[in-house]
């Protein structure tokens, strides 16, 4: 009787987490001391620890919200000059009334922008402002919506340097944090495993064999996700080749 193998690199980090989770519970169940890998237990479920915590970070990183926030109101600054332009169009003095029509064109042109992926977003209101800092200027000056635009460029300022700062901040930290405490479980994880095997050579099985057995069933279920994915990709990337 042997404990099944892993591939504990190719789960997910969510997977990682809960599949320790499970494994902890288990020896919990049938108990550490029993299973004579107490002081094992203690550092595996120490590394567990740092890994929740790590993991638990990501998921919360506040920059998140910050860029939510940050971008709504960006949307309501450009929903506005939008608004306001579209008005101007039907202003009763000629010049402001042909002007705003001519920029109204270039807003017609990027359509929609609420509905763009946050990168897409910024990237189409900077090129929409150096239009209206270039081409349009005049029409700019004539509809006089020129502090609405130093407005869009601001906040579309702040939504980018604050994506930025949680890229930097996910390559940087948070992540390189989560990949060393994943791997620390992995070591401790395969400590326990090492222990009980040969616990089972030199003892029998007998002691072992309700943790062995529910063991593999966790890691069966485990493993079929992994070759489900892994089916996937090989399929997608050319089948047997």
């Amino acid at each position: 009787m042997k404990i099944n193998t892993i591939k504990l690199l190719s789960l997910r980090n969510d997977e990682h987490f809960q599949f320790n989770s499970e494994h902890i519970a288990l020896i919990n169940e049938c108990g550490a001391n029993a299973l004579n890998i107490a002081a094992l237990f203690d550092d595996y479920y120490a590394h567990f620890q740092e890994e929740d915590a790590a993991l638990k970070k990501v998921e919360k990183s506040d920059y998140t919200r910050l860029i939510k926030d940050a971008d709504h109101i960006r949307d309501g600054i450009y929903s506005g000059i939008v608004l306001v332009n579209h008005g101007n169009s039907k202003h009763y003095e000629p010049n402001v009334k042909a002007a705003a029509t001519r920029v109204n064109i270039l807003f017609d042109t990027y359509g929609n922008l609420s509905k763009k992926p946050i990168n897409e977003q910024t990237a189409a209101i900077t090129n929409i402002i150096q239009d209206l800092r270039g081409k349009y200027a005049e029409d700019v000056d004539a509809t006089g919506i020129g502090g609405w635009v130093d407005e869009l460029e601001r906040t579309n300022n702040i939504v980018a340097k604050l994506v930025k700062e949680r890229a930097d901040e996910t390559a940087s930290k948070v992540t390189i944090v989560l990949k060393e405490a994943r791997a620390d479980v992995d070591t401790a994880y395969r400590a326990i495993v090492e222990r009980v095997g040969a616990a089972v050579i030199i003892e029998g099985q007998e002691k072992y064999e309700t943790y062995i057995n529910k063991l593999n069933e966790i890691i069966h279920r485990y493993m079929q996700a992994i070759k489900v994915r892994e089916g996937r990709a090989k399929k997608k990337h050319g089948g047997d080749e």
